[in-house]
């Protein structure tokens, strides 16, 4: 297992890049994929940052 260098400044490059959209978000999926990829990871350190606005439309499963 291998363990990545934390780059600082990565979250400030991820939310400059971000713009609102029109778009419909789906969390349920994203959140799967993303289990899959980090199942695969080879690094020590595994973890998801979900960012969202959380609404009800993105959650398919929620009542």
């Amino acid at each position: 297992i291998r363990q990545e260098a934390f780059q600082g400044d990565m979250w400030e490059r991820v939310l400059q890049k971000l713009q609102p959209n029109y778009l419909k978000s789906d969390l349920d999926n994203a959140l799967l994929s993303a289990l899959a990829q980090l199942q695969q990871s080879i690094y020590a350190s595994r973890e998801i940052y979900l960012i969202s606005d959380f609404q009800q439309s993105a959650l398919q499963n929620r009542e």
